[in-house]
């Protein structure tokens, strides 16, 4: 080899070469670890959400009529199909104000002056008002690692169903679908039923408390909501507009 030729190193000559399928970093006590949990966890977790037949993601075919999805953000769902089965953890109350739609107003206390303005609005039958219980749910199948969603059952329809959840409340539940209708309409409803077998997974003592604490406490002032426009149907409103 000449002076100037560069001898061109293999796998079997670099020394000290690290074979990636052995490679580790060391564990060491973290005295943070808690703090993962806490500051990835907030007051907006994923939604779950009955599709109705008036759900952009069900006009523009992505998902059924009839069916269970978990939204996590714009273009990003994983639907469930018609039958899925949850923890029911605790419950808040919950009024909505969507007409503006890039700044949706949420109220979690019930004695504030929006809060009552949104119930009497929706009694009035005026559109994008929403008023009920949320629930604070943990789904086993979805595939991501954030399983726990709320599930907002503000319109007429779901508020009638939710008394199911009460003696439900700690207790794995079964979330079906059913069609119901008037003289006008035919839309999608929520069917709460007692889950006959065991879920899937479940959350550990640890998570199911921070996510609770979190859940109950949430501000006491209007919170801003933002929900991509192809999610808004989703929300809560049935066919009926309420």
């Amino acid at each position: 080899m000449s002076e100037n030729e560069i001898a061109v190193s293999t796998e079997e000559n670099l020394p000290g070469i690290i074979d990636p399928k052995t490679f580790k970093v060391p564990v060491i006590p973290n005295p943070y670890a808690e703090d993962f949990s806490a500051f990835t966890s907030g007051l907006f977790l994923p939604r779950l959400q009955l599709e109705g037949s008036n759900s952009n993601l069900v006009r523009y075919k992505k998902v059924q009529a009839g069916t269970w999805s978990v939204i996590s953000g714009k273009d990003q769902f994983e639907n469930l199909g018609e039958s899925i089965d949850v923890l029911c953890l605790t419950y808040r109350s919950k009024a909505l104000d969507l007409n503006d739609r890039k700044n949706i107003a949420a109220s979690f206390d019930k004695n504030s002056d929006l809060f009552k303005s949104i119930v009497a609005a929706s009694q009035n039958k005026s559109k994008g008002y929403m008023y009920g219980l949320e629930f604070l749910v943990y789904v086993p199948d979805v595939k991501g690692e954030q399983k726990f969603a709320t599930l907002f059952m503000g319109n007429p329809t779901m508020r009638q169903e939710a008394k199911n959840f009460k003696p439900l409340i700690g207790k794995p539940v079964t979330l079906k679908t059913k069609l119901i209708s008037n003289t006008e309409f035919t839309w999608e409803a929520p069917v709460i039923l007692p889950c006959t077998g065991g879920l899937s997974s479940y959350p550990t003592q640890e998570e199911m408390t921070l996510q609770m604490q979190i859940f109950v406490d949430p501000p006491k002032d209007k919170v801003v909501e933002t929900v991509p426009d192809d999610e808004v149907a989703g929300v809560g409103t049935d066919d009926r507009g309420n």
